[in-house]
């Protein structure tokens, strides 16, 4: 009798536990999602720093316990990538690579959830489009970052042939996004394609008059107050063209510009100055 009644105290501790678990965990997702907004109107650049490292951690630890939770698994592929972004790619290239590599794999495991497989990445890009076409707007997150994961990879490995193999996919994947919501996260879809079109030769497809035209179409979206827009201008279109007065005329704008002229959003604004003044102490070795 006593065994059965410690037996039974136990299941109930058990069962109270996973309750207990579930509760933490529900509990916890809306507690990451607004510490996430909170972290983009920070302006220190430091304090975000470790705030999104350590963010990211716990994001992943609750990952183990929800794999398949799709809002996580986008703010997991939204925050690798933006970290990469922010924090890796002007510093260590490698690293930039490693870290949008695994922005790109929460955002294709996000998509697994909607009965996309693994081998669809590897498929022609009308096919890959034809079935990313069909998928809901709930997906369009982890569509948009999933792509710009892979493409920024891409930009940062121009050495690997097998990567660069890839990329008529990855404007697959942002290119649907751009027709469904060009305004989406201030035209961050057209701020890629801008760079995408700015860097390349023309013999590699680049087109600088039209990465010009996608630019300033970004540009439009939030009357030039997301200010990666006119960094990535400087860096990706007028180095490769050569055209210094315009490359520090952009990123001086980008200096001078009030730290809040994004309204909810001052550390995008931090970055895209701290890019900004590194690229003009960088202007000798360009030009």
């Amino acid at each position: 009798m006593r065994k059965k009644i410690l037996f039974g105290f136990l299941t109930l501790l058990l069962l109270s536990g996973c309750s207990m678990n579930r509760i933490a965990m529900k509990a916890t997702k809306p507690l990451i999602s607004a510490t996430f907004s909170q972290i983009l109107d920070e302006p220190d650049l430091m304090i975000a720093k470790s705030a999104v490292e350590s963010d990211l951690k716990l994001l992943e630890g609750i990952l183990v316990h929800r794999p398949k939770d799709r809002e996580l698994l986008e703010l997991a592929a939204l925050g690798y990538t933006a970290y990469a972004m922010a924090f890796a790619e002007d510093d260590d290239p490698v690293r930039a690579s490693e870290l949008y590599q695994r922005g790109r794999m929460y955002a294709k495991r996000g998509l697994c959830t909607y009965g996309v497989t693994d081998s669809l990445f590897i498929l022609p890009p009308e096919q890959l489009e034809r079935k990313l076409a069909k998928l809901p707007s709930s997906a369009n997150g982890l569509i948009v970052w999933g792509g710009l994961a892979w493409g920024l990879q891409i930009i940062q490995s121009l050495d690997n042939p097998e990567l660069i193999a890839d990329l008529p996919r990855v404007t697959t994947m942002v290119n649907l996004i751009r027709e469904r919501d060009s305004t989406y996260f201030y035209g961050i879809t057209l701020l890629f394609f801008g760079v995408l079109d700015g860097f390349r030769p023309k013999m590699m497809g680049g087109n600088p008059e039209v990465s010009e035209q996608t630019f300033d179409r970004c540009r439009s979206i939030t009357n030039g107050r997301f200010l990666l827009e006119r960094v990535y201008r400087a860096r990706y279109l007028y180095v490769p063209t050569m055209n210094e007065e315009r490359f520090r005329s952009e990123l001086q704008a980008v200096i001078d510009a009030p730290i809040d002229c994004l309204p909810n959003n001052r550390l995008l604004t931090a970055i895209a100055k701290a890019k900004a003044k590194r690229y003009l102490a960088q202007a000798s070795d360009w030009f």
